[in-house]
C-alpha cells in the first residue's frame, strides 16, 4: 500500500513536468489503485517508440530490437533495471582507487609486454605512453575481461524510456530507499533528490535516443553488428568501453578499414587517439587529468590511472 501511495504521488509530481515523449492521452489516464502498471508500461512503450521514429530511427530497427530481446526477465523488468542503474548514479561515489593493487600492476606489466608493438604504435603516433593507456584499460574492463553482457541496442532502447512518466514514476517509488542507503558525502534531501532524478530521467532518455540513432548509422557506415555486440549497462562496449558516438569520432585501426574495439591493437590505438584529441600532452602534466576527465567525468578516475601509470614508470626506471 505504501508503495502504491508513493507511485500515485510520483505521478502527480511528474504531471507538472514536461517530457519530450509525453502525450495528452497519457496524462488523462486515471491515477488510482485500479491502474494496471504493467499495462501502462506497454502503453508508454508505444508512445516512446513514436519519439524514436521522430528521431529518424527506422521502424524495422525498432522491430529488430524487440525481436532480438532475450532475457529470463520480462522486457519491463529488464528496462526498469537498466534505467535504475543509470539514473541513480548521482547517489554514489565511484571507488576508483580500489583498482590500484599490486596484482593490477603485475597484470598491466604483463599486458604491456604481450602487446608491445601496439603500445609502441600508439606512443609514436599520439605521444601517450603504454602505462597510461594500459592503466585505463585495466580500470575500464580489466584489460578486456569484463566488457559487458547486454545487447548494445537494448541498453539504449531501455534508457530511451526513462523520461516517460510511467517509467520515471517507478524510479520515484524506490528513490527514498536508495537515498537512505546512499553513503554519498553531502547527500541531498528528498526534495532535491527528486528534482535531480527527474532531470536525469529526461537527460538520459534524450541522450539514449541520440546514441541509439548512432548505433544504426554505424551499422550502415562502419559495418557494425549491433546485435552481436554486448555492452555494459551504461551502453559502453569493447575493451576501452567506448560509446557509439565515441566510436564514430575516435576509433581507429592500423590494419582494418573498420576498427574493432574488441581487438587489442585497435583498442590501444583508439584510446591513444581519444586522449590525444582531448588535449593529452606528454610534457604537460596538467593536460593529462583534463584528457582523462573527458573519458570519464570523475576526478578520481583520472587520478587513479595516473597514479598507476606513474608508479609503474618509477619501478621500471629503478
Amino acid at each position: 500500500m505504501a508503495k502504491r501511495l508513493l507511485l500515485i504521488l510520483a505521478l502527480l509530481i511528474l504531471s507538472a513536468c514536461s517530457s519530450p515523449t509525453r502525450s495528452p492521452e497519457v496524462m488523462s489516464e486515471p491515477r488510482g489503485n485500479a491502474v494496471d502498471f504493467s499495462m501502462s508500461l506497454d502503453s508508454a512503450r508505444e508512445e516512446v517508440e513514436r519519439a524514436l521514429l521522430a528521431a529518424g530511427i527506422a521502424p524495422s530497427a525498432i522491430a529488430r530490437i524487440h525481436r532480438n530481446f532475450k532475457s529470463k526477465h520480462s522486457w519491463q523488468e529488464s528496462a526498469l533495471r537498466i534505467i535504475e542503474l543509470n539514473v541513480f548514479g548521482f547517489l554514489y561515489d565511484g571507488n576508483y582507487f580500489g583498482h590500484d593493487t599490486p596484482e593490477a600492476r603485475k597484470r598491466i606489466s604483463s599486458y604491456i609486454r604481450s602487446h608491445a608493438r601496439s603500445f609502441e604504435a600508439a606512443k609514436n603516433k599520439y605521444g601517450i605512453e603504454a602505462e597510461s593507456i594500459a592503466a585505463l584499460l585495466w580500470v575500464e574492463t580489466k584489460l578486456g575481461r569484463q566488457t559487458g553482457s547486454i545487447p548494445l541496442p537494448w541498453v539504449y532502447y531501455a534508457l530511451s524510456l526513462a523520461s516517460h512518466p510511467r517509467f520515471c514514476a517507478e524510479m520515484m517509488t524506490i528513490l527514498p530507499d536508495k537515498l537512505e542507503k546512499s553513503r554519498l558525502s553531502g547527500k541531498p534531501d528528498l526534495a532535491t533528490a527528486q528534482r535531480k532524478l527527474l532531470a536525469r530521467c529526461r537527460s538520459k532518455s534524450e541522450w539514449a535516443i541520440e546514441e541509439l540513432r548512432t548505433v544504426f548509422e554505424l551499422e550502415k557506415t562502419h559495418d557494425l553488428k549491433p546485435f552481436q555486440i554486448k555492452a555494459s549497462f551504461a551502453g559502453a562496449f569493447g575493451i576501452p568501453q567506448f560509446l557509439p558516438s565515441s566510436y564514430r569520432k575516435y576509433a581507429v585501426s592500423d590494419y582494418r578499414k573498420k576498427p574493432d574495439l574488441f581487438m587489442t591493437s585497435d583498442a590501444i590505438l583508439s584510446v591513444g587517439n581519444f586522449l590525444h584529441q582531448n588535449g593529452w600532452k606528454r610534457d604537460v602534466p596538467d593536460s593529462q587529468p583534463v584528457a582523462l576527465y573527458a573519458y570519464n567525468r570523475s576526478r578520481d578516475y583520472g587520478a587513479v590511472i595516473l597514479r598507476i601509470a606513474e608508479g609503474m614508470k618509477s619501478k621500471t626506471s629503478l
